[in-house]
């Protein structure tokens, strides 16, 4: 029941010994313990809470680390570098640039899209071999090859207004080019 110091007057400094121990709760069940040449050590599973019991940061294990909030985090830097697996769930907007490692993958098919409508990428650069493949099943590819041109995979069709004006290879040895009523060559010879 009795406070160490007051509001109006108050300790100027304390200084503790290593691996000292400031014990909270009557029956101190959260305790901050200096760990020599590091730093504090929150007991347990216990929260270092700001503003209000939903925003924390606290260990949940002995392998998870939880920053939570109720609404937005905001890291607030040059750089963040995350040396690990990134899963990110629910909506995300990333700005700034994937450097290196691994990719970016949704988390459900067919629903994300890479831009919109109202916020476009500039360019793309591929390495030499890429392929975009398109379909759920990837049915469609387009590959890269190397100092030669892009090739379209298997009988597969390049069409133009609509699915009978197509260009596509319908063998290893035949190349068709199809329109509904002419085609047209324009060049001066």
């Amino acid at each position: 029941t009795d406070a160490l110091g007051s509001a109006s007057v108050t300790w100027s400094d304390i200084f503790l010994g290593d691996g000292a121990v400031v014990n909270l709760g009557e029956d101190q069940d959260v305790t901050l313990t200096h760990v020599a040449d590091t730093g504090l050590l929150l007991n347990s599973t216990s929260q270092l809470q700001f503003n209000d019991s939903s925003q924390y940061i606290a260990a949940s294990s002995g392998d998870d680390l939880d920053i939570a909030a109720t609404t937005d985090i905001n890291l607030n830097c040059t750089t963040v570098d995350i040396n690990a697996a990134a899963n990110i769930s629910g909506a995300a907007t990333i700005t700034g640039v994937l450097t290196t490692g691994g990719g970016i993958i949704s988390d459900t098919t067919n629903t994300d899209a890479l831009g919109s409508t109202s916020v476009t990428w500039s360019d793309a650069y591929l390495g030499d071999a890429a392929v975009l493949a398109f379909g759920e099943d990837q049915d469609v590819t387009l590959t890269h090859v190397a100092d030669t041109g892009l090739l379209l995979n298997s009988t597969m069709a390049i069409q133009f207004n609509d699915a009978s004006q197509y260009i596509n290879a319908p063998s290893g040895t035949v190349l068709d080019i199809n329109a509904t009523d002419e085609i047209e060559l324009n060049a001066t010879t």
